[in-house]
């Protein structure tokens, strides 16, 4: 059910905030810390936030989670276009509409969640990496779209989900017990 009283506003507001800066050190370990692999750097945010949510909409059979996702990759999103150089609002945007995607794909379906883990980290990638090119397409120079999708989009999608079946499994023991 819930709690039955409500929390007080000064509690939500730290929570929040601690929120915003879990996504900023994310963001921050992501930007700095994460190796470049092959020329194609890891998105430690999406799969952070994708991997918890499909742990939670597996534990609770709802997209329930998916506001606060949306949420936190607004934050995460902000903290990268701090952090890069791109146009304020471009991974935001990004984040978003991969997580959302991914939440939508798997939250309707009743299968194991294992087994859509594969083509969810796949998919966001996906999305979120196409997000990205369009928008560097439009604002800053033009792209070659084969040679992208043969050297960084497979490359991406592919280390992605190297990267992030590891971070799903863990969450997903660790939030089970």
């Amino acid at each position: 059910m819930g709690d039955p009283q409500p929390r007080r506003v000064e509690v939500r507001i730290i929570v929040e905030f601690a929120r915003i800066a879990g996504m900023i050190v994310l963001a921050l370990v992501q930007v700095t810390l994460m190796p470049v692999i092959g020329g194609i750097p890891v998105p430690l945010v999406l799969l952070g936030l994708l991997c918890w949510l499909l742990v939670r909409i597996e534990m609770q059979g709802t997209l329930a989670r998916t506001a606060l996702a949306l949420r936190l990759a607004l934050y995460g999103g902000v903290a990268l276009d701090f952090l890069t150089a791109m146009a304020l609002g471009s991974h935001a945007l990004a984040l978003m509409l991969a997580i959302l995607l991914a939440a939508l794909g798997c939250g309707r379906l009743r299968v194991e969640m294992l087994v859509l883990a594969i083509p969810a980290l796949a998919g966001a990638v996906l999305v979120y990496e196409v997000v990205l090119a369009l928008i560097y397409h439009s604002t800053t120079t033009a792209l070659e779209w084969q040679p992208y999708a043969a050297k960084v989009l497979v490359p991406a999608i592919a280390l992605a989900v190297l990267v992030g079946m590891p971070l799903y499994l863990m969450l997903r023991w660790r939030l089970r017990s």
